[in-house]
């Protein structure tokens, strides 16, 4: 079952460049503890993740395309892990992320029309496993 899945979420992440999403409207007053504009964790562990591999892969889309932008991405999701683990409900935390996502990536144009909506796309549609198994 998690094949498909796999397959699926790696459809996403290649194609997602035609795809757009709608983002949240922002959600810094309702999100002190998850996401703050200049909360960013330098050089910690590559955090956006459904599947070990995928990960490597995004990490790697990332520092090709938009280097500087790593960390925030990172950062971005390591809330969005909090989130989940802290049981704030998979909605909430998904549209955290996406929020977060759109407003770090502006600068950079690829990041923010490909990645960004990636990520928020993949933790919408593949991420009802990880809110479950999150502590």
């Amino acid at each position: 079952m998690k094949s498909p899945r796999l397959f699926t979420l790696l459809a996403i992440v290649t194609f997602v460049g035609s795809v757009k999403t709608t983002s949240p409207p922002s959600m810094f007053f309702l999100t002190p503890s998850y996401q703050q504009k200049n909360s960013v964790f330098r050089n910690a562990s590559w955090e956006c993740e459904i599947h070990h591999l995928i990960g490597r892969l995004a990490e790697s889309e990332v520092i090709l395309h938009c280097p500087v932008l790593r960390d925030p991405i990172n950062s971005c999701c390591m809330a969005h892990k909090k989130c989940y683990r802290d049981r704030k409900g998979k909605t909430y935390c998904d549209d955290v992320l996406c929020d977060c996502l759109e407003t770090r990536t502006r600068s950079e144009s690829y990041c923010h029309d490909v990645s960004a909506s990636a990520y928020c796309l993949a933790a919408r549609h593949f991420g009802d496993s990880a809110y479950e198994l999150a502590q």
